[in-house]
């Protein structure tokens, strides 16, 4: 839930070690990614919309450092993807760790930064009728 997501990441940010609930962040962050992947399109030939028939793309495993796929997903997301405050969320959660973990020394390659940036980047890469015209 959305405030179990605030929770965690209140916890990360205020710490002032490593918690372990920067494994959990990462992880939850990477499973987005993982999802932004998926093919949105939906079955042209079944007279009802179902916006979780989609499978996971075919065109590789998993995204190296610096790959993106071009993601489409259709107006039955717009709720989900644009109105729901996620990626405000995930900017904001940016913006925070930045300081933390580069007083650390190891921002750029730290895995929660990482993943955030790279579920960035697929958030900006959004196309296609999620957006109103």
């Amino acid at each position: 839930t959305r405030e179990a997501a605030f929770s965690v990441t209140n916890r990360i940010i205020e710490s002032d070690s490593v918690v372990p609930e920067v494994k959990v962040c990462t992880a939850a962050l990477d499973l987005m990614l993982q999802l932004l992947n998926w093919d949105f399109r939906s079955n042209t030939s079944d007279p009802k919309i179902n916006v979780f028939s989609a499978g996971v793309r075919q065109d590789g495993d998993s995204l190296r450092r610096s790959e993106c796929h071009l993601v489409q997903p259709g107006s039955d997301w717009r709720d989900v993807l644009i109105l729901s405050g996620h990626v405000g969320w995930l900017l904001s959660l940016y913006a925070a760790l930045r300081p933390k973990f580069s007083r650390e020394g190891y921002w750029l390659d730290c895995p929660i930064a990482v993943s955030a940036r790279k579920l960035i980047v697929q958030f900006c890469s959004l196309t296609g009728t999620v957006f109103l015209s």
